[in-house]
């Protein structure tokens, strides 16, 4: 995978290709995160797993491999840029989401923006969510987001 997409996640998002492959395996093995070196138990991914993890994601209205890691890859370094501490950085990523629902881990992350110190990172977040509040189809996609965030392992994402 390295050899196949590496390049392209490094080149195109600017983060580290290992950080989306552990997340990727992460969510085939249906794990909040994935790290070989500290994990307990040391799952494998079988072959098996990973084949037959997508197309279960076309099933589902999905993408296939490449496509899947692209967007695997946006949506990690749209977090990052969502964590970044930079002011206007994050602001101007919130402010990326005025026609798009972002992805699910962006959402959580903006949930937590609405509590750090920086008064206008959490004006913008707010107004973020204002925004998707008013489009009745992104509203029903951010709500089950939220809703499955009462059950994260976090308690600063479940407040």
């Amino acid at each position: 995978m390295e050899r196949s997409y590496g390049d392209m996640i490094r080149d195109k998002y600017d983060i580290s290709a290992a950080k989306v492959f552990r997340t990727l395996i992460a969510r085939i093995l249906d794990l909040s995160h994935y790290d070989p070196e500290h994990h307990r138990g040391n799952p494998h991914l079988t072959m098996h797993q990973f084949m037959g993890f997508f197309p279960t994601q076309k099933s589902r209205g999905g993408t296939g491999l490449q496509e899947y890691v692209e967007n695997l890859a946006g949506e990690l370094w749209v977090c990052e840029r969502l964590r970044s501490g930079n002011t206007d950085i994050t602001i101007k990523t919130l402010l990326s989401f005025r026609d798009t629902v972002p992805p699910p881990a962006a959402l959580r992350i903006i949930s937590l923006l609405l509590m750090v110190d920086n008064m206008e990172i959490r004006h913008a977040a707010a107004n973020c969510l204002k925004g998707l509040r008013a489009k009745s189809a992104a509203r029903e996609k951010v709500l089950v987001v939220y809703v499955e965030c009462l059950e994260d392992q976090s308690a600063d994402v479940r407040c």
